[in-house]
């Protein structure tokens, strides 16, 4: 008999809106992508590994931009070659590919100022992240208030207000028990979507 007021997150738009001062990003290419996520199994990033692989190879004019960061790891140098090595490492265990051999994937692993986070994302042309799933989304509303295209998973607490007419939906294959590749064991035992890569290798490529 109490009511419940659902409160959802929000975005500024006097800061994240079309129209802003690209951040400039040491080789770019003519159409860049960006994904901005924690390094965890969560956040999808060997989905977008491995469609990003099938999708584009080295002479591609496109890039991969990744602003991320390592749980309890202090954001910086060491933050962007620990990263850059478990790329180079899933790429040559797990689909047989040097780095070298794909469009280029850009690592920013150093702290980005708040205020700078607009122009990060207006130096991309579409945002994506194949997450397995959220408690809000933010980065994918941030995008979307600066204008970018969004490639984003069909599940979870993003579809709050991504939806068919504003947004490219990566469908999901079904639901799996998260397991220990979870690095917190709190999500342990729950589920989560399994996203796509196939479809995300259209998605990208479209």
């Amino acid at each position: 008999t109490v009511p419940v007021h659902v409160v959802p997150q929000g975005v500024d738009t006097s800061r994240f809106r079309p129209g802003l001062e690209p951040l400039p990003i040491p080789g770019r290419r003519k159409f860049a992508f960006l994904s901005v996520f924690e390094w965890i199994h969560r956040k999808g990033w060997d989905a977008l590994l491995r469609a990003w692989a099938e999708a584009f190879d080295a002479g591609a004019d496109v890039c991969l931009l990744i602003r991320s960061y390592l749980p309890n790891v202090t954001e910086g140098k060491s933050s962007t070659a620990a990263i850059n090595e478990r790329i180079d490492e899933f790429l040559e265990t797990q689909l047989g590919r040097k780095r070298d051999s794909v469009a280029p994937i850009i690592v920013l692993g150093e702290q980005l100022a708040q205020l700078d986070m607009p122009r990060l994302y207006a130096s991309a042309n579409c945002f994506v992240l194949p997450t397995r799933g959220e408690g809000w989304g933010r980065p994918f509303i941030e995008a979307m208030a600066c204008g970018l295209p969004v490639i984003g998973t069909n599940w979870s607490a993003q579809r709050a207000f991504m939806h068919e007419k504003n947004s490219l939906l990566l469908d999901i294959e079904g639901l799996e028990t998260v397991d220990e590749r979870m690095e917190f064991e709190f999500y342990r035992k729950h589920q989560w979507a399994r996203p796509s890569a196939a479809h995300l290798k259209q998605l990208l490529c479209w």
